[in-house]
């Protein structure tokens, strides 16, 4: 391990992060039981047809009921820790993922208004996550969907209704499990077409990107590279895309050498799959 970085690995915190997250998840099965913390299989790629027409149906739906949608209604949050030019930095330092991390996600399969609500959602959690995957190697770190939580870094769950708010996102950290949300607001009418969009941008937060207005909104960034209004971490368009600056800029991102860039502390973290 190059002794430029300041790596955060779960092994060295107190009694160990892999063994306290094994006692979480006991927990959280013994105190909600095992069934509501069921998870997808991530090979469902092949759906049988009745399943695969339902899923399809609700973007099918969507369609013929689509209604425009203002660019200033996306919103999403990104918690601490648990939330281009790209825009980085959260509390004095500027989190990412150790290089040649993968970082693994499950999905619930439980807690949705109907179970294909569930397997959309992971599907297009998975496309989102196959875009950035896209950019190795010179990334350097990728996402993988897993089947059991006891594998994964995070989780995507569903958030039920919390406003004009689509989905919640979280920055690297050593918890020994995040969360993903996705809420009741993602599978109306004019955004569930765009969900997987939605989660290349929440993806990008996982990451360690901040949001592109954040210098004038959120306080506490440093820019890397020119800035783009159209940039996927931007409110200005709505579907987010990933532009080809956020590609470059997030692979520049990840291949900083030095501890520090523009004075800020840089850490990089190992996910606690």
């Amino acid at each position: 391990m190059s002794t430029q970085y300041k790596t955060i690995d779960p092994e060295s915190q107190g009694s160990g992060k892999k063994e306290s997250k094994a006692v979480l998840i006991k927990n959280l099965k013994d105190r909600v039981g095992e069934d509501k913390l069921k998870t997808l299989d991530s090979k469902q790629g092949d759906l049988d047809p009745e399943t695969s027409n339902r899923v399809s149906g609700i973007v099918d739906f969507q369609d013929k009921n689509n209604i425009s949608i203002s660019e200033s209604m996306y919103h999403c949050v990104t918690d601490a820790p648990d939330p281009l030019g790209l825009q980085l930095g959260w509390e004095g330092g500027i989190p990412r993922w150790k290089k040649r991390s993968t970082v693994q996600f499950a999905a619930f399969a439980e807690g949705y208004p109907t179970s294909d609500q569930a397997l959309y959602a992971a599907q297009m959690l998975e496309k989102a996550a196959e875009e950035w995957n896209g950019l190795q190697p010179e990334l350097g770190v990728d996402f993988k969907w897993v089947n059991d939580i006891d594998d994964a870094a995070f989780v995507l769950s569903y958030g039920g209704d919390a406003g004009s708010m689509l989905a919640r996102a979280f920055f690297p950290n050593v918890e020994e499990l995040s969360t993903v949300y996705v809420y009741k607001k993602a599978f109306e009418p004019g955004n569930v077409n765009f969900m997987k969009d939605v989660f290349v941008h929440e993806l990008g937060h996982v990451l360690g990107l901040r949001h592109e207005h954040a210098p004038e909104l959120e306080g506490d960034t440093v820019t890397l590279g020119e800035r783009n209004r159209d940039s996927v971490m931007g409110y200005y368009r709505f579907p987010p895309k990933m532009q080809e600056s956020d590609k470059k800029n997030t692979k520049a991102f990840y291949n900083i050498e030095s501890g520090k860039y523009k004075g800020w502390p840089i850490k990089d973290f190992v996910p606690v799959n």
